[in-house]
């Protein structure tokens, strides 16, 4: 039986170091495109495998509190709004926040950027992100001229992947929370708890920014849970007036909700939560005072971000830029938080004036 072909095999057989050899065997960037190909083709030839244990006390020997660095990647904003006023909204904040801690753990910085910074016209940005080494994008709120200002600065050079929604206009991989499966979620608790005619509220820009899969979540959920007809999805927020037709004329005993505040609206529109209605939210933030404690799907956002940074961060070992032939979308499941707006129907149930 031949010899078991090892790494200083391979090393020698190509004429570079064991360091080199490890490298271009992991397509890293700091060795040249053709040196790693040749050794890959070596390592084939050579029925090369690496040890898994080998390669596991490796892995357990390398600190991830302190990384290597590798560079910098970009945050990118695309909507029209200060970082002042997004980083107030939860899941905006803790998107940023769970893909900055993310990629610090592999070594990168992470820089905040926006395609509508006064100051910066896109094609400077591109100038300035090539200046920096940046080699890839995680694409924030990315919508309307947006886009213009995305094609206008180019990606061609850069791995990229949108967070939070698919990218609808430019063919991108994303992470994002699983919308669908959110709704079903949620829709599964409050029948566990008791509630029978589930009402959903949904803001009508992020139903058409998600492709409706929050209302096809909710559709299917009543379809398939029981056969009963669901009341209609309620998107005319301002029409409070119709609001409460809604709710009392399809006899809705609990609300999905995902703009927010809404359930002080309810309030406001003398439902008493949760004596005559439970209530809870598809993207709720415990910690968020403006949530009072309020049930509902934890989207996971840090998730969401470090998720998105795994994919950018794949491509550039591939040596990979652009758009993909084929998009991925990574889709991180949500998790039910109880709170005192959806406690169990007919046991002591306090309410919150």
């Amino acid at each position: 039986m031949p010899e078991k072909a090892t790494l200083k095999t391979v090393a020698e057989a190509a004429g570079v170091s064991l360091a080199t050899a490890s490298l271009a065997l992991r397509n890293r960037p700091m060795v040249a495109e053709e040196t790693c190909r040749r050794v890959q083709q070596i390592a084939a030839k050579l029925r090369y495998r690496p040890d898994p244990i080998a390669t596991t006390l490796a892995a357990q020997r390398a600190d991830p509190r302190a990384p290597s660095f590798r560079g910098q990647l970009a945050f990118l904003t695309g909507e029209d709004v200060p970082a002042a006023l997004w980083k107030t909204w939860s899941t905006h904040r803790k998107l940023h926040a769970g893909a900055k801690r993310r990629a610090e753990q592999l070594g990168y910085g992470m820089e905040e950027y926006s395609l509508f910074d006064p100051a910066i016209s896109p094609t400077r940005l591109r100038s300035i992100l090539a200046s920096r080494g940046v080699p890839g994008l995680l694409l924030h709120r990315m919508q309307g001229e947006g886009y213009a200002r995305l094609r206008r600065l180019g990606t061609g050079s850069f791995a990229c992947a949108a967070l939070g929604w698919r990218c609808a206009e430019e063919h991108f991989h994303s992470a994002t929370n699983d919308q669908f499966e959110a709704v079903a979620l949620g829709m599964r608790k409050l029948r566990e708890l008791g509630y029978r005619r589930v009402g959903l509220l949904l803001d009508p820009g992020v139903d058409l920014r998600l492709a409706h899969r929050f209302r096809g979540g909710y559709l299917g959920g009543f379809t398939f849970a029981d056969g009963d007809a669901p009341p209609p999805v309620w998107s005319e927020l301002d029409d409070h007036a119709g609001i409460v037709k809604w709710i009392r004329g399809y006899g809705i005993d609990a609300v999905l909700s995902l703009p927010y505040p809404f359930h002080t609206v309810l309030r406001r529109l003398g439902f008493s939560i949760p004596r005559d209605l439970g209530f809870a939210y598809l993207d709720v933030h415990a910690e968020d005072p403006l949530f009072e404690d309020c049930a509902g799907v934890d989207q996971r956002q840090e998730a969401v971000g470090a998720a998105g940074v795994d994919l950018v961060v794949s491509q550039l070992h591939r040596r990979e830029a652009g758009a993909p032939d084929c998009q991925k979308v990574v889709m991180i499941e949500g998790l039910w938080r109880e709170g005192w707006s959806a406690p169990a129907r007919g046991r002591g149930r306090r309410t919150r004036a």
